[in-house]
């Protein structure tokens, strides 16, 4: 059986409506703010109203409720790029600002695998951001509610108090931490259901497994999401900023040992490769695409073969998948 997409009918009727970028009329506009690239939660609230609920007949209607959105944030930020945007004072609870060009540079870029390393990368630090945030909120309500008893309080035994501390921990999944009630309370319901929309259960668009399963294909990802995915990153930022809530960031694993990859491989010879991955059968154009773009990449230095690796780790598990598939005879796994 020939393939030529790993998406299920139904993602991929999803992923056509948003493409479609068509919207009846309504009498809703600039829903983003110009300048700051924030949403405006009341006129949100007017396009995903409360009976909004996560079920398959729910998210194609709040697709074609959100096109306006969709639509005004392609246009607002193709008049202005991204690194032309005051970033820096509100994106760092986030991602490092030296990767916030980085970021402009991929989002602005005309290759579609560039578009799937942007979605791979704000997804992931999102993912780590929102917990990072969700974690901070809980201690602050922790503290806020006063939990401790007095005689804790007072208490000068410090293993007393270290026993009092609370087990505070953020939910494992990404879906159920952008529905988090200490995140309702901060961002608001309606920025919470554009969330669910965008990287909600399976039967939203779920952008992030897409992209980190290997099941989205470069072609197939409709450019109108980055800057919506952007847009969002950038509200839930002031709304952080105007709450003066300073964000208690965990601790990340390091991988200083990445600078060996390219010591350890020797010097490839990217004509050959680009050749045999040309002639392969077994490899889809999406694939072949992302195979090139990884060896441009690997010749860039430590941040060409980071994002070679960020590329190569979803379409690893598609590959290793696909031959499952074809050992197992069980097409429908795909």
């Amino acid at each position: 059986m020939k393939i030529d997409t790993f998406l299920s009918p139904y993602v991929r009727g999803l992923l056509k409506l948003v493409r479609e970028s068509q919207t009846e009329q309504t009498d809703v506009d600039n829903i983003i703010s110009d300048g700051s690239y924030k949403i405006d939660q009341l006129k949100l609230q007017c396009v995903m109203p409360d009976t909004f609920e996560p079920n398959k007949e729910e998210f194609f209607k709040a697709i074609q409720r959100l096109q306006p959105l969709f639509l005004e944030a392609k246009t607002k930020l193709r008049l202005a790029t991204v690194n032309d945007i005051e970033l820096s004072r509100v994106v760092d609870w986030i991602t490092p600002r030296r990767a916030l060009n980085r970021f402009g540079n991929l989002l602005n870029s005309s290759n579609s695998v560039d578009h799937v390393l942007f979605l791979l990368l704000m997804s992931s630090a999102f993912e780590r951001g929102i917990g990072d945030l969700v974690l901070t909120l809980k201690k602050r309500a922790y503290n806020e509610l006063s939990v401790f008893t007095d005689d804790v309080k007072n208490s000068t035994n410090q293993s007393d108090l270290k026993e009092a501390e609370p087990d505070v921990k953020v939910p494992s999944l990404l879906k159920d931490l952008v529905v988090c009630d200490e995140l309702k309370a901060l961002i608001g319901l309606p920025l919470v259901k554009l969330l669910q929309v965008l990287l909600g259960s399976p039967l939203s668009l779920n952008l992030r497994n897409l992209a980190w399963h290997g099941f989205l294909l470069p072609k197939e990802l409709p450019e109108i999401l980055l800057p919506v995915f952007f847009v969002v990153v950038m509200t839930i930022s002031y709304i952080i900023q105007e709450n003066q809530i300073i964000v208690e960031k965990r601790k990340l694993a390091g991988i200083q040992g990445i600078s060996r990859i390219r010591s350890q491989l020797g010097d490839l010879e990217p004509a050959t490769l680009i050749r045999l991955v040309d002639r392969s059968t077994s490899l889809l154009d999406g694939q072949k695409s992302i195979i090139h773009r990884m060896l441009q990449f690997y010749q860039e230095g430590k941040q060409g073969i980071l994002n070679s690796v960020y590329l190569g780790v979803p379409l690893m598990e598609t590959l290793l998948r696909q031959l499952f598939v074809q050992v197992n005879d069980c097409s429908s796994r795909l």
